[in-house]
């Protein structure tokens, strides 16, 4: 689709040939976005911004509020070639259809959007550890957790200095050089962005959690991967591991996201797992087990579900299928149905008991053990054999 046809309504037609000219001559080195505005670098660190709101009518979004470090916007609203140059590059083609879309309504919506919001709040200062690793061509981020999380990114040099200078840094090596305007542009668009009640907390020296998030190093790092890794390249699959692995379909060394086992169903459930060909089976109705053991002298309570399908398991020996709040089983997630008050059996009543102690719990009649002890043929006949005595 032309650009001039979507730019047409703010930008006149000399302008979009200068900024195409811009683009093609390789003059943009820089370009930012977040929420719901942009900025470009130039060459000579010429600087512009733009702000992109949701339209009305025929136009679906708006370029508003542009603005340039070297040329000033007409009284009649038409911004200049550099201004015009970022709206070109804010523009990206809508989930493969004849239509374009600003990247900052795109992102908003898109699984990678959803990956930074989990690395953000998975990967904490103090608990991770991040290395650069320099080849000839390019540079390897690797980022470990002890939780299982692991993370590995092949960017070019000039991408990586970007991000090390956005806060994804080698405690063990200095950031790669890089221009001094970036820091600054990136926090300027986020004050740009902010609501009435981030401001108000900017201005005490705290910020919402929101905000925290998104001004993540983790969050520019998934805005870089949306730019040049489309989402529906990325395949879910279980690694041999046994933990769930996020990476593009036959291009291993692009990108990697090997999930914490235990904190997998937080990303899991965002990303549509049907949609990469997992099944979601309704809650899986929990009920105890109680029985004696093999040597007739002891009573045993296991914990135990039924799925839909009428199959049983043990909870115990599901624990190794388990995923956060979610079990795996047969390509399938499923989750355990709540108990209700009356059926719950606390730690106490679980712990293994005594045939001696037996007589007692009989004595009262509505113990939630009686019923299922009298129907056991061995405690029958020992009660009977035990009263004829």
């Amino acid at each position: 689709m032309e650009y001039n046809l979507v730019l047409k309504t703010w930008f006149k037609p000399q302008t979009l040939k200068k900024a195409l000219a811009l683009l093609h001559k390789k003059q943009a080195h820089h370009f930012l976005f977040f929420r719901h505005a942009a900025a470009l670098v130039c060459e000579d660190d010429i600087t512009a911004m733009v702000n992109i709101v949701t339209g009305t009518g025929k136009h679906k979004f708006v370029f508003r509020d542009g603005w340039c470090s070297q040329c000033v916007a007409g009284k009649t609203g038409q911004h200049c070639h550099h201004v015009a140059a970022l709206a070109m590059l804010c523009l990206c083609e809508y989930e493969k259809k004849n239509r374009l879309q600003p990247v900052t309504m795109a992102f908003a919506d898109s699984h990678w959007q959803k990956i930074g919001h989990y690395l953000s709040e998975r990967l904490k200062p103090g608990q991770t550890t991040i290395t650069w690793h320099e080849n000839a061509d390019h540079m390897r981020l690797s980022v470990l957790q002890e939780s299982g999380l692991s993370l590995q990114v092949r960017l070019h040099s000039e991408a990586a200095a970007e991000l090390q200078g956005l806060g994804i840094t080698d405690k063990n090596k200095p950031p790669a050089k890089q221009k001094d305007i970036l820091v600054p542009l990136a926090q300027e668009l986020a004050q740009k962005t902010a609501t009435e009640n981030e401001r108000a907390l900017l201005q005490r020296g705290s910020t919402s959690k929101q905000m925290h998030n998104d001004q993540s190093c983790w969050m520019w790092l998934a805005r870089f991967l949306f730019l040049h890794l489309p989402a529906e390249d990325i395949s879910l699959s279980l690694h041999d591991s046994g933990r769930f692995m996020l990476r593009p379909s036959g291009q291993t060394e692009l990108f990697e996201l090997l999930l914490a086992r235990h904190h997998s169903w937080e990303l899991l459930r965002q990303l549509d797992p049907e949609s990469y060909g997992f099944c979601l089976l309704p809650p899986a109705q929990q009920f105890n087990r109680v029985q004696f053991n093999d040597d007739g002298n002891t009573i045993v309570v296991e914990n135990r579900c039924r799925l839909s399908d009428g199959t049983r398991h043990n909870l115990a020996t599901l624990e190794k299928q388990r995923y956060g709040s979610r079990y795996f089983l047969n390509n399938s997630f499923f989750t355990l149905a709540p108990v209700p008050p009356e059926e719950r059996i606390d730690e106490e009543e679980k712990k293994v008991l005594s045939l001696f102690s037996l007589p007692a719990l009989t004595e009262k009649k509505n113990h939630r053990f009686y019923g299922l002890l009298q129907c056991d043929p061995r405690f029958s006949q020992t009660q009977q054999t035990g009263s004829a005595g």
